[in-house]
């Protein structure tokens, strides 16, 4: 049997059929209602269209680039070409799938099967992209809750529990990162776990607490991409002539 022959027939296979279902959900989007591209053409195409899809763009760029800077850590050697193909796959399951842990569950199977590392290491980087992001949403989350805190009057009951959860959460995620990053708290998580799971753990763990300053320069970039991202809904919100202002925008945007 030529294997060769036959590998090239299961790729194309097994492509014809993802070709499928993605075109498969995209009916069942329109034909359910769930995707209506009427409101698109509705609204009339202004400047603000293109601005606001290439700021989304560089956004995405940028996640792709802090998810990079972390393969890198892990010594997994992938084009950044390879990474935003990947990236972009997620970003599509996201968008389809109930909530956006199926995407981060695709992008997981992805790299698993193209990285040459353990499946482990080659996942911890997925899930520690996922939470840089998220951390770094949360710390955006407090622009908002400057904004509420600096407004006249008397701070409404709603107010006052949008200033309760927001610290909560930024002091809770922030104790956990702190106790992950020192050692003796490290170790002693890890010896919870077992010992097979702590060793390879602990490998993973170690190098990216090498790379500290990289964890930062990914939390910057975070920081950007996700501000850019409230960029472009507020470009989006223009050309639909969706006018918001100020605090109204940035609640909106993030919360």
């Amino acid at each position: 049997m030529n294997w060769r022959k036959y590998l090239i027939n299961l790729k194309s296979f097994t492509n014809a059929v993802k070709i499928l279902i993605a075109m498969g959900v995209l009916f069942w989007l329109v034909y359910s209602g769930r995707l209506d591209y009427s409101v698109l053409f509705s609204v009339s195409f202004s400047s603000f269209h293109v601005l606001g899809l290439v700021v989304l763009l560089v956004s995405m760029l940028l996640q792709s680039v802090r998810w990079w800077w972390l393969l890198k850590v892990q010594n997994i050697d992938l084009s950044l070409g390879k990474v935003i193909q990947l990236s972009w796959i997620s970003q599509f399951f996201s968008s389809v799938l109930p909530g956006t842990v199926g995407g981060e569950l695709v992008r997981a199977y992805y790299i698993a099967r193209s990285a040459s590392t353990i499946a482990m290491v080659s996942v911890s980087t997925v899930l520690l992209d996922r939470a840089i992001g998220l951390y770094a949403l949360l710390w955006l989350g407090v622009l908002p809750l400057l904004i509420v805190l600096g407004l006249p009057g008397e701070l409404p009951l709603v107010g006052l529990q949008m200033v309760i959860l927001i610290s909560l959460l930024v002091v809770s995620a922030s104790i956990m990162f702190t106790l992950v990053w020192l050692h003796p708290t490290r170790r002693l998580i890890l010896s919870l776990m077992p010992k097979r799971l702590c060793t390879s753990l602990e490998v993973i763990l170690g190098a990216y607490r090498t790379y500290g300053w990289t964890l930062m320069a990914c939390f910057g970039l975070s920081l950007l991409a996700n501000s850019l991202l409230m960029v472009a809904f507020l470009l989006l919100a223009r050309s639909c002539t969706l006018l918001l202002i100020g605090s109204r925008f940035v609640s909106l945007v993030l919360w």
